[in-house]
């Protein structure tokens, strides 16, 4: 399991640096962003074998994954298990945690997207 922990987060970077040791101390790979960078995004990405074969289930959101906030705003998500989308969010997480070079995105970005 691999997790991305925004450590600049607005107001919340204390919470986020315990999120981030408990997610070490499950034995999640936990990544701090990029340098220079910001990142805000909200997603997630779950593979599993299903009976008739292995699927990638994505969550995108525009919100918060936090109970209290959910409360008070309105927000958006997509729950898919499109492959298409499912490659774009692959893509992005391998990028973020250094695993391959990013291969660029089809969907989630509206248009190609390439980082030098």
């Amino acid at each position: 399991m691999a997790a991305v922990v925004e450590l600049r987060a607005r107001f919340d970077e204390a919470n986020n640096i315990i999120w981030a040791r408990q997610l070490e101390e499950a034995g999640v790979h936990v990544v701090y962003g990029l340098v220079g960078y910001k990142i805000h995004a909200k997603l997630c990405l779950v593979i599993r074998r299903d009976a008739d074969a292995i699927r990638s289930y994505i969550h995108l959101g525009t919100g918060n994954y936090n109970p209290t906030t959910a409360r008070i705003y309105t927000d958006v998500g997509l729950f898919t298990c499109r492959p298409d989308f499912a490659e774009d969010v692959a893509s992005l997480f391998n990028l973020l945690t250094g695993i391959c070079q990013f291969q660029g995105m089809r969907k989630i970005a509206g248009r190609s997207l390439r980082v030098a």
